[in-house]
């Protein structure tokens, strides 16, 4: 009776052993089907596309591509999902999301030449007194202005092209009206920034090559010269880098030839949430003297870049 018993006991345990195991391997339904590519854009707006190699109830992970890597995501900050084809009719916005729908198309001062999002504004502000304000009206053409506080002080363009999946050319030209600086009064020039941009890469890992010219009007700070601009050239190199899911690194470099300057940037960006881009660095300004590289103090650089 007692070796009964016993029998009895563990047969009872092993159903309840048995109802367990069943009642967490169906605690979820799947989602997803496994070894099938998506696209999947998170709420904090970066896009992630890939094979789903394993989900469970609150997360899901996936294998990117190039490189080959696995990226886990939860589910809790997924916003929207497609399934990833290969059609030629896949919609051009989606195709386009993929690569370039990104809330850090900026570095610190500099910016990439990304597509843009269309019928999106896009606003950087640096140190909360100076802000960028961009309209994209496709995604290669956009109209970009400069406020100083609320004054508005500039007015231009952007274009941008996709040369292949990774590379990208852009230029854009702004003009300053008015004569803040000049003693002639009317409504003129009174300075512009032109530049051509190369950037390569995509939303995790780029990096941007541009070359410009910076001109403002002579009459306001240099007396007796025939010239009616002084023209300033510049090289810049920016950098970024995403580390974890909501945090980047990036870096840029200026240099202008003609003085012999240059500016040196290091940042982190913290994405916050979809749209709201967070960054906070520090720059210092170069100049070689007597062949020694000489640097000012490290000042701080704070800035946020929004989309709406």
């Amino acid at each position: 009776m007692k070796r009964f018993l016993i029998y009895t006991l563990c047969i009872c345990y092993s159903f309840k052993f048995s109802a367990q195991k069943s009642t967490d391997s169906l605690s979820f339904t799947p989602e997803y089907k496994q070894n099938k590519k998506y696209i999947f854009k998170t709420n904090y707006g970066s896009v992630f596309v890939g094979y789903v190699v394993k989900e469970t109830k609150n997360n899901i992970t996936i294998e990117k591509n190039n490189p080959h890597e696995f990226i886990n995501l939860k589910k809790s900050e997924i916003d929207n999902v497609k399934k990833y084809s290969n059609s030629k009719k896949i919609k051009s916005e989606d195709a386009d999301g993929v690569e370039v729908e990104q809330p850090t198309n900026n570095y610190l001062f500099a910016s990439s030449a990304f597509l843009f999002q269309k019928e999106k504004i896009t606003t950087s502000s640096h140190y909360f007194l100076i802000e960028k304000i961009d309209y994209a009206f496709s995604k290669n053409w956009a109209v970009t202005s400069t406020c100083f506080g609320i004054l508005p002080i500039s007015l231009g363009f952007k274009c941008v092209y996709q040369l292949n999946k990774k590379n990208y050319l852009g230029f854009n030209a702004e003009y300053s009206f008015g004569s803040l600086f000049s003693n002639t009064p009317g409504n003129s020039v009174m300075g512009y920034v032109s530049a051509f941009k190369y950037s390569s890469g995509n939303i995790d890992n780029n990096f941007t090559l541009s070359a410009g010219l910076a001109g403002l009007r002579s009459d306001g700070f240099i007396k007796n010269t025939n010239s009616s601009f002084s023209n300033l050239a510049y090289v810049n190199a920016a950098y970024f880098t995403k580390f974890i899911t909501r945090f980047a690194f990036t870096a840029e470099t200026w240099y202008f030839p003609e003085v012999n300057t240059g500016l040196i940037g290091l940042g982190i960006k913290s994405i916050n949430n979809q749209g709201i881009t967070w960054t906070y660095g520090c720059f210092v300004f170069t100049n070689p003297i007597s062949n020694v590289l000489e640097t000012t103090t490290p000042l701080p650089y704070i800035g946020v870049l929004r989309i709406f």
